[in-house]
C-alpha cells in the first residue's frame, strides 16, 4: 500500500520530525539545574514499581476485556485482581513512606482531584469520532482505513487553528467558562448522530464533526491550562503523574465500557427486531423472495437461493440492529459529557501560579 508517495511505514515516522522541534523547545524553556543526586536517591521506587505494574495490569484487562467476555474470562479477572492489589499495595505504601510519589491526600483536592476525573471524562467524550464513528463506516459503510481517515479529517484540522486561539482567550477568560463550552459541545456534537440511519456516508457526520471539533479543542486547551495552574513545584510530580494515570486509564475505561455497550446494544436489538421476523409470516416470504431473485439467475450449484435470500435477510436485521446501538452510543457519550458539566461546577477558582500568566483585567475599575 502506498500512502503520499511512500510506504505505509512512513507513518511511525512522523513523529521524527516533531521531535527535533520538542527537544529545541525544552531546552529553551526548562531551567538548567544541577543534578540533584539526593533527590534521585531518595525517589519512592517501590512505588513506582507498584503503579507500574497495578495500572498496568488494569489497563491491559479493560483492554481486552471486551474480547473476553469481562468476568466470565480467568485472565480478565486475575489481571484485574492482581491489578487492583498492587494498586492497593501501592496507595497503602504512599500513605507511610517519608517521600511518597503520589500521596492519597492530593487525591480529595478538587483542583486536583477534580482536573483529573475531567481528563477521564472528555477520553470518552473523543470515542464519538475515536470509535464509535470509524466502527460505523467500517461495519456498515464498508470503508477502508484510508478512506475513514478522509472523512475524520475534519475532526482533527480544525483544532490547529482552534487551539492556539483558545490559548490566548484564556488569557481573559476563567478557565472553568471554556470548560463548560467544551464539553457542553461535545454533547451536541453527539446527539447530532443520533439522528443515524444506515445510509449516511461520510459527508453526513460533517456538521457533527465540526462541532465535536470545536468542544475537544475548548476542552483540552482549558483542562491543560486550569491543571497546570494548579501544579505548583513541591507537588508537580505528583500531580503531573495523576492526571497522566487519569488520561490513559479514563480514555481506556471508556473505550472498553463504549465497545462492550455496542456489542451488548446489537445483540439486544437483533433479538427484539427478530422477534417480528416470524417463519411462514407472508411479509417475511417476500422479502426472502426478493432478496433470492438475484442468487436464482446464477449458475447451478452454488447454493440454494432461498437459503442465500435468509442470509441476506439475516444480514439486513444486524446491520439495522448495529446502527440502533451506535444511537444508543451516541446518547451515552453525550450524557456522558454533560455529566462533566456537573463537575465543573465543583471546580475552585485556580490559585496564582508562577507556571502561568495572570490573567488581564479588562474591566473599568481596572483601567482607571
Amino acid at each position: 500500500m502506498v500512502l503520499g508517495g511512500g510506504n505505509w511505514p512512513w507513518i511511525f515516522w512522523q513523529n521524527a520530525v516533531l521531535t527535533p522541534v520538542m527537544l529545541v523547545l525544552v531546552a529553551v524553556a526548562m531551567p538548567r539545574r544541577p543534578i540533584d543526586r539526593e533527590l534521585f536517591r531518595r525517589t519512592d521506587w517501590v512505588g513506582i514499581v507498584y503503579a507500574g505494574l497495578g495500572f498496568g495490569l488494569i489497563y491491559a484487562a479493560i483492554d481486552q476485556g471486551n474480547r473476553l467476555d469481562w468476568f466470565n474470562s480467568g485472565t480478565i479477572c486475575g489481571l484485574l485482581l492482581a491489578g487492583g492489589l498492587l494498586v492497593i499495595a501501592f496507595f497503602a505504601h504512599e500513605a507511610r513512606t517519608q517521600y511518597p510519589l503520589l500521596h492519597p491526600s492530593i487525591l480529595v483536592r478538587p483542583n486536583v482531584g477534580g482536573p483529573a476525573l475531567l481528563i477521564s471524562i472528555y477520553g470518552f467524550g473523543g470515542l464519538a469520532t475515536g470509535y464509535v464513528l470509524p466502527d460505523y463506516l467500517t461495519r456498515i459503510q464498508g470503508l477502508r482505513d484510508l478512506q475513514i481517515g478522509d472523512v475524520l479529517n475534519w475532526i482533527a484540522l480544525p483544532q490547529f487553528v482552534l487551539v492556539p486561539l483558545i490559548a490566548l482567550l484564556l488569557r481573559w477568560i476563567d478557565a472553568r467558562l471554556m470548560l463548560v463550552v467544551g464539553f457542553a459541545t461535545i454533547a451536541v456534537g453527539a446527539w447530532m448522530d443520533t439522528g443515524l440511519t444506515h445510509d449516511w456516508a461520510g459527508g453526513d457526520f460533517l456538521p457533527s464533526q465540526c462541532v465535536e471539533a470545536v468542544g475537544l479543542a475548548f476542552a483540552i486547551t482549558a483542562l491543560v491550562t486550569y491543571a497546570v495552574a494548579n501544579i505548583v513545584p513541591a507537588q508537580a510530580a505528583a500531580i503531573a503523574t495523576m492526571i497522566q494515570i487519569a488520561r490513559l486509564m479514563g480514555a481506556e475505561i471508556g473505550n472498553g465500557i463504549t465497545q462492550t455497550f455496542v456489542r451488548v446494544r446489537e445483540q439486544t436489538y437483533s433479538n427484539l427486531i427478530g422477534l417480528h421476523v416470524q417463519s411462514g409470516a407472508s411479509a417475511v416470504v417476500n422479502a426472502a423472495t426478493q432478496l433470492a431473485e438475484p442468487f436464482g439467475t446464477r449458475p447451478t450449484g452454488i447454493g440454494n437461493p432461498t437459503v442465500q435470500g435468509l442470509g441476506l435477510l439475516g444480514m439486513l436485521i444486524q446491520r439495522e440492529a448495529y446502527v440502533l446501538a451506535y444511537i444508543d452510543a451516541f446518547w451515552l457519550i453525550a450524557w456522558v459529557s454533560l455529566a462533566g458539566l456537573l463537575l465543573i461546577l465543583l471546580l475552585p477558582q485556580p490559585p496564582p501560579n508562577p507556571l502561568t500568566p495572570p490573567r488581564i483585567d479588562l474591566s473599568p475599575a481596572a483601567s482607571r
